[in-house]
């Protein structure tokens, strides 16, 4: 387990840059970030979502302001967002930041035990990690609701014919292939 995972935090802020409308989706948060970079990148893109912009390079860059050239300049955006093949695994990609975000959390909770053992210190170390777990379960658990609102938005909005026509007008309505199923 690593404390940051690089790639998968360059994967999340390429999504959105490529398609701004996945921002409010995100279940990530400033403090999930570990790069300075990407935090910067982050709080950009925040800005303009609390302004109501719509996000995309020119309003990240533009909201990222004098720290544009902190995080490696525009060709930075550019070349993060051009990385990005598909946005299909964003949930996946945030769920790999949230993990290295618990790594990094239970590290600092278990270096802070070792400074000063006590019996005490090792209950506040077991309860931590326990709500780390609980926080992953449930940021888990959001992402599997999406996908399954997805899907299911997905398979009321066809609009495509979804049976054969046949010569009885009221099974080709019942199978989908009638023209009230349009």
């Amino acid at each position: 387990m690593t404390i940051a995972n690089y790639e998968a935090e360059t994967a999340v802020l390429g999504s959105v840059l490529v398609d701004g409308a996945l921002f409010k989706d995100l279940e990530l948060t400033l403090d999930h970030f570990y790069h300075g970079e990407h935090v910067l990148i982050f709080r950009a893109m925040k800005r303009a979502a609390d302004k109501g912009e719509f996000i995309d390079l020119v309003v990240v860059t533009t909201n990222l302001g004098d720290n544009i050239q902190e995080v490696g300049g525009p060709s930075y955006l550019l070349k993060m967002a051009e990385s990005i093949a598909s946005t299909k695994n964003l949930k996946h990609y945030e769920r790999l930041v949230l993990e290295a975000y618990r790594v990094r959390k239970a590290r600092e909770v278990a270096l802070k035990y070792l400074e000063n053992p006590t019996d005490k210190g090792i209950e506040t170390l077991i309860q931590s990690h326990q709500t780390c777990q609980t926080s992953e379960a449930d940021q888990l658990e959001k992402s599997v609701y999406h996908h399954l609102i997805e899907l299911s938005d997905d398979m009321f909005s066809t609009h495509e014919l979804t049976g054969y026509l046949s010569t009885y007008p009221t099974l080709d309505d019942m199978t989908g292939a009638g023209k009230e199923a349009i």
